[in-house]
């Protein structure tokens, strides 16, 4: 059996007929693939940057697999297991290149043990045993020919993700990987190998908004899901560009006073002929299309010229918070872009706050030191939002530029009534007045988990106990109330 590939694949497509390659390059984007056209093999074949051999054996693999697929029976089915790590990017973005690939390799090691030792169980030997290639930056495709009955599939990938979710001491501690499974079955759903690695990636890429440690089997209606995604992929970029999402407001209330004192700005997207669709989809989507850099620094210029209209419409001023991303700090110099934001309006630094993420901070650490210093030397706050519920370190609390904390609401989501909440809050608002951190809890909906968050020591908060985010002229309606929220 040839070793497994390292890192870096890339589905690829062929054809005789450029027609033909269209019409394969189409089906591959519906189920969620950026094909590359002009290697050998078919879909399933992959081409690694710098390997030879294994763009040599690659269609060999396929070759392999097609014969399977098509020798399969009812009684002895074959299946194609499609294995992908969740938010593999994030992961590469905290602990870098390097440690990611050896992460990779390590995760693809273990598929292959587990898939060694379960037809070792059952006495396979020569054609009869599986066969695992990585076909992507952070998937895995596993073929199992002649099955004793197609539940045998489940049983292995279940199996292989519980080795996969095993910590990686040796490489990075830290870091706790899982992962999604999608199974097709010859001949049940097919008899053509590139048709049914069409129908396991569209459930594994529809699954990724259901949950981890997943395995699925393919049923109907999958690919049209698949297809979906794929228009709204292209919807959403046409709106980045064309201007047609919106920025609301959620109002920041100083917890002891009610006093107004900012808000956060939120992005929104109303979808022709649908509606709101969800601002956790459409991030995920921008991500992953490398539309959230673009994204963010719309919203951020948005934000500035709303505060500038505010201020001349005669109403006062008060802190906006945007969100940010690791991906912009990588992409772009995001002191030039506030720099330019605010040069652009005339507005002061000290009403931008910027909310930065764990993943952020420690990544490209020097980078990102630098820039926030840059920052926060020009009067704009920093915020670390989130805290606690990603690769938490506490050393960088104290060597990074921040000035403020912000409670995930996942904490507050159980005050007053949970002790574990209630323990975890009160230490991380305790060790924020430590390091002269103001503290913000978000997700605040009922007055008992105000109440509580005041008696902690909790310096600001917000959600639906004080309102929904709003439009922006809404919010203007709210400043020219006064700053004190009844």
């Amino acid at each position: 059996m040839p070793k497994s590939p390292p890192a870096g694949a890339a589905i690829v497509i062929t054809g005789g007929e450029t027609d033909d390659r269209r019409k394969a390059a189409a089906a591959l984007r519906q189920a969620g693939f950026a094909p590359v056209e002009g290697a050998a093999g078919g879909p399933l074949a992959a081409t690694l940057s710098g390997d030879d051999q294994f763009r040599e054996e690659a269609p060999v693999w396929r070759d392999d697999a097609a014969a399977e697929v098509a020798a399969a029976t009812l009684e002895q089915p074959a299946a194609l297991i499609l294995f992908n790590l969740d938010h593999f990017k994030r992961v590469r973005a905290v602990v870098g290149s390097e440690i990611a690939r050896r992460l990779l390799k390590e995760a693809f090691a273990r598929v292959e043990d587990c898939l060694k030792a379960h037809d070792a169980s059952r006495g396979r030997r020569g054609k009869r045993r599986g066969q695992v290639r990585h076909v992507d930056g952070d998937e895995f495709c596993v073929l199992m020919p002649r099955l004793d009955h197609s539940e045998e599939a489940a049983e292995f990938a279940h199996a292989a993700l519980v080795a996969i979710g095993r910590p990686y001491e040796k490489i990075a501690p830290q870091v706790f990987l899982t992962g999604r499974a999608g199974i097709t079955l010859a001949p049940h759903h097919s008899r053509d190998v590139d048709t049914l690695f069409r129908m396991v990636a569209s459930i594994v890429h529809h699954e990724s908004r259901q949950g981890r440690n997943t395995v699925r089997v393919y049923a109907p209606g999958a690919v049209a899901i698949a297809a979906e995604r794929f228009e709204l992929e292209a919807e959403l970029s046409r709106a980045v560009r064309a201007g047609e999402l919106e920025v609301h407001y959620q109002p920041q209330l100083c917890i002891a006073t009610n006093r107004l004192v900012g808000a956060e700005a939120l992005v929104r997207w109303r979808r022709a002929g649908i509606g709101s669709v969800p601002a956790e989809v459409f991030i995920a989507v921008a991500e992953d299309l490398g539309l959230i850099a673009e994204l963010g620094s719309w919203v951020l210029g948005t934000a500035a010229r709303q505060i500038e209209s505010w201020r001349k419409a005669g109403l006062p001023s008060v802190r906006i918070a945007i969100n940010t991303s690791a991906y912009q700090f990588r992409r772009l110099d995001m002191v030039d872009v506030v720099v330019d934001a605010l040069k652009k309006t005339d507005v002061a630094a000290e009403f931008l706050m910027l909310e930065v993420t764990e993943s952020l901070v420690l990544s490209e650490v020097e980078r990102t030191l630098d820039a926030l210093r840059r920052l926060q030397e020009m009067g704009i706050k920093i915020a670390l939002d989130d805290f606690g519920t990603g690769y938490s370190s506490l050393s960088y609390l104290k060597s990074f530029a921040l000035d403020c904390l912000k409670i995930d609401l996942s904490f507050v989501r159980g005050l007053p009534q949970d002790a574990g909440d209630v323990a975890v809050t009160e230490a991380i608002i305790r060790m924020a007045k430590a390091l002269n951190l103001e503290v913000i809890a978000e997700g605040v909906e009922r007055e008992e988990q105000r109440a509580c968050l005041a008696a902690l020591g909790c310096d600001y908060y917000q959600g639906f106990l004080i309102a929904r985010p709003m439009p922006a002229d809404a919010f203007g309606q709210l400043l020219g109330r006064g700053l004190m929220v009844e």
